[in-house]
């Protein structure tokens, strides 16, 4: 059993991989508290065949997690990179390494999940990311914006009479009656409207048929009021890094960093 570890902005996410199929794991704030105890008792004593990573934490907290590993169980942490290519995707950025290693995985992840289709995926995580994969595998660019959770922070910092918890959304859009509904639908309506404005205005190819994945942890709140039918996809980044795990070999998880 390999166990694929996700270190996000605000979470250690992880998964088991058997070979052939991702077991669900679980998650860890790791901003809240340290780390280590938490996750000896998720994990127990037994160590894994292997620990794949995906960071796109900072790196001191990458190098607290491969000590603890090291010092826990003896093993090595291969850490996947971004790279020009892998797994029939092709990286659109000139400067591979700038690319999130989150959304190079997500992407990996859906074409294993969809091959030779073409892709609109969303990931609604800390931000909220959006790109597009033609039906030949080559990613064609994206979007980054502010997840939800984000923009209502800003909206508490930068106002003082906005300063309201993040409220339950309507399943439907509609205008709200009070600040509080009407702070949070703008919200949605901000990150909906960016979505279905690249569908409409930005598609590289607007003619060809697409599959439209969605999929982090605010995936259900966006859902409802998003137009067109949507998959939800869970752990496409551990659908990825199970691919880096299947090759079994360090070398495969270099790029450009």
């Amino acid at each position: 059993m390999k166990l694929l570890v996700d270190i996000g902005n605000t979470a250690l996410k992880w998964a088991r991989w058997d070979g052939r199929d991702c077991q669900a794991g679980g998650r860890l704030p790791w901003r809240e508290q340290p780390f280590e105890s938490a996750l000896l008792q998720a994990w127990g004593p037994q160590p894994p065949d292997a620990i794949w990573l995906a960071a796109v934490a900072n790196s001191e907290l990458v190098r607290r997690f491969s000590q603890w590993v090291e010092r826990q169980w003896g093993l090595p942490v291969t850490q996947v990179t971004t790279s020009d290519h892998a797994f029939g995707v092709v990286n659109a950025y000139a400067q591979v390494d700038h690319l999130g290693v989150d959304r190079w995985l997500a992407l990996i992840g859906a074409r294993a999940r969809f091959p030779d289709q073409a892709l609109w995926v969303v990931d609604c995580g800390s931000a909220i990311t959006l790109d597009y994969l033609d039906a030949q595998g080559r990613h064609r660019g994206g979007l980054i914006l502010p997840g939800l959770a984000m923009m209502h922070a800003g909206l508490r910092r930068g106002a003082h009479a906005l300063d309201q918890p993040l409220a339950p959304a309507s399943p439907r859009p509609v205008l709200g009656e009070d600040t509080d509904i009407g702070m949070q639908h703008g919200i949605l309506a901000a990150a909906v409207g960016a979505v279905e404005l690249a569908q409409r205005r930005m598609a590289p190819e607007p003619q060809a048929p697409c599959l439209n994945l969605i999929t982090g942890g605010d995936a259900s709140r966006m859902l409802p009021w998003l137009q067109g039918e949507w998959q939800v996809v869970e752990d496409l980044v551990f659908n990825g890094l199970a691919q880096y795990a299947a090759e079994d070999g360090p070398e495969r998880a270099g790029g450009g960093q």
